[in-house]
Order: C-alpha cells, then sequence, then structure tokens
C-alpha cells in the first residue's frame, strides 16, 4: 500500500496558470501586452486631444477679452470730451483720452496698446498675450482686439 499524500506537499497536476489555461486554447506568444500598449497609447492620445480642446477655448477666450479690453478702452477715451466744446462742435482732448484709454489698458493687462483719435472718435487696438497650457512648452500666442467709440451729444439720453 503506498503511503498517504501529505497536505503541506502540491499535487502533481496540470497547472492551471499554463498557456493552455484559456479554454484550452495555447497563447500566441508574440502579443503578450499588446493590450497594454494600445491602451497606454490610447490614453496618451485622448489626453492631447483634451489638451488641444483647452488651449482652443482659451485662445477663443483671450481673443474676447482682448475685444472687451478694447472697447473698453475706447469708451473711456471717448468720455474725454473737451467741455469748452460742448455748445458746438465736439471735440476730444487727444492727449486726455490717449492716457486714460493706454491706463485703462494697461491695467486690465494689454501688452501693447494703439490709440487714435480722430475728431470725436477714438479707435483701441490691444495685443493680449495668451500662455496655452499644453502648447505653452513651444510658444505663445498673441490675439488682437479692436474697436472704435464715438462721442456725441446727448439730452437725457437721445443723441441730438
Amino acid at each position: 500500500m503506498s503511503p498517504p499524500a501529505r497536505i503541506d506537499q502540491p499535487s502533481r497536476g496540470p497547472n492551471p496558470i499554463g498557456p493552455r489555461a484559456a479554454g484550452g486554447r495555447a497563447r500566441p506568444s508574440g502579443e503578450d501586452g499588446s493590450v497594454t500598449a494600445f491602451v497606454v497609447l490610447m490614453v496618451f492620445l485622448v489626453a492631447l486631444l483634451i489638451g488641444f480642446v483647452v488651449d482652443a477655448s482659451g485662445v477663443l477666450h483671450a481673443r474676447q477679452r482682448a475685444a472687451g479690453i478694447a472697447r473698453e478702452a475706447a469708451r473711456s477715451a471717448a468720455q474725454e470730451i473737451d467741455r469748452a466744446s460742448l455748445t458746438g462742435q465736439i471735440g476730444l482732448t487727444d492727449r486726455l483720452a490717449q492716457d486714460s484709454a493706454r491706463s485703462y489698458m494697461a491695467a486690465a493687462g494689454c501688452q501693447d496698446s494703439q490709440i487714435v483719435v480722430v475728431a470725436d472718435s477714438v479707435q483701441a487696438v490691444c495685443h493680449y498675450v495668451y500662455q496655452p497650457t499644453l502648447a505653452g512648452l513651444f510658444t505663445t500666442v498673441v490675439v488682437t482686439g479692436r474697436a472704435t467709440a464715438q462721442a456725441t451729444h446727448t439730452f437725457e439720453g437721445i443723441p441730438k
């Protein structure tokens, strides 16, 4: 009679974690880790796509901000009406209008500004710098906002 099997010894049966574990078919040895490489590549591409979407929306927001700064600077300059000319032709005090618009643009974050005052109208140009999140490692984006404002006489809110 044979001696009884010891409990602490492993059985000598088939190895369940061998090459034939999945349904009795052998795995091709050249595809080990191919799913992992695919998942890593897809995660990288999705992250890259999300980064580009964030950068594109940031550029659009920067354009809107530059246009808003230019509008408000032009309005600020247009308020510098020559008070002596209120009874006659409207005229802007060029130096005061330019100083008012430039100080507003500097406070709002414009890197470079241009103010043109002609008779009763003011044109403001704001160059705003945007630092992209993903592409910021390589470049910065400069967006431009333009606006024109015109000083007019009003009486009780109605232009004359």
